[in-house]
């Protein structure tokens, strides 16, 4: 799906900054949402690397930009380019959504209650009556994490392909949120702590490419574990492609795409978000 969109002189700018950043769908269902609300506005994706980050951040505000997207690698470190933060951001510890404010960037997570969102449509999760294991230990775990907490699961298990970032997240946010039990565990042994109807997140890059390092046969897992891969691609990811293969219910995450890019439209426009609109785009573009 291709938007048109005449640029001139009043033309409010927003972008998505990230590396790699040629496979997101951002710029296509956020100029549906400005397109169909009828605000003069460009939604472009830029690849920056981790240390241009800074000088891309300043240089957007600098040119005018009315808002940002940040995605891997960026959230984390993004958070030292805001002046202000939002309380979302702030116990998240990652930014993926940057307002214009009157001296500077104001700083919000939208991805915890995108995730949350998801899983409960796409999966029937309920969180509230089951366990969640998050593999990852960057800004999108942390965003599974406090969204997962927010949403009355008791039990969060984290792990990553190094245990001592597992277990220093973990820490984290034991110390941080309330009403959840976190804890690390070892990637040889977390197959063991998850039942039927708890959640296994990917909250990583390795979902999308097959034999990148995944690091579970999925038929580790009880019967009846809920998948969802945060990452997207171009039809299942093949970490859902094989989970579906071996019986379990799976997702991507596009329609957390949606529900968080529909958050950072309202901050940014004060409009009420065209989901429906912004689901299309995205669905359209994946059916080719």
């Amino acid at each position: 799906m291709t938007v048109t969109v005449e640029v001139g002189a009043a033309t409010r700018l927003y972008c998505v900054l990230g590396c790699p950043v040629r496979h997101t769908l951002s710029p296509v269902m956020q100029s549906a949402a400005l397109k169909s609300c009828g605000i003069d506005a460009c939604y472009l994706a830029f690849e920056v690397e981790p240390e241009d980050l800074e000088e891309a951040v300043r240089g957007a505000w600098k040119l005018g930009f009315c808002g940002l997207n940040l995605t891997v690698p960026h959230k984390v470190a993004g958070m030292a380019l805001c002046r202000e933060l939002d309380e979302s951001a702030a116990l998240t510890g990652a930014v993926n959504t940057l307002v214009r404010g009157d001296k500077g960037w104001k700083g919000y997570n939208t991805d915890a209650a995108g995730f949350v969102r998801a899983v409960r449509q796409d999966l029937g999760f309920r969180p509230e009556k089951a366990k969640a294991l998050v593999y990852g230990t960057g800004g999108a775990a942390r965003a599974a994490i406090c969204g997962l907490a927010a949403g009355g699961v008791k039990y969060i298990f984290v792990a990553g392909r190094s245990f001592d970032s597992a277990s220093a997240l973990a820490g984290e946010f034991s110390a941080r949120l309330k009403g959840a039990a976190i804890k690390a565990v070892k990637e040889e042994s977390a197959p063991k702590v998850l039942d039927a109807g708890d959640l296994l997140a990917s909250a990583t890059p390795l979902g999308l490419k097959a034999g990148s390092g995944w690091p579970w046969d999925l038929k580790r897992f009880a019967g009846g574990v809920l998948v969802y891969d945060m990452a997207y691609g171009q039809g299942p990811t093949p970490l859902q492609r094989e989970a579906a293969e071996a019986g379990f219910a799976a997702a991507s995450g596009l329609s957390m795409l949606v529900w968080q890019g529909a958050e950072g439209f309202s901050l940014w426009t004060g409009r009420e978000p065209p989901v429906d609109v912004m689901k299309k785009a995205v669905l359209t573009h994946q059916a080719g």
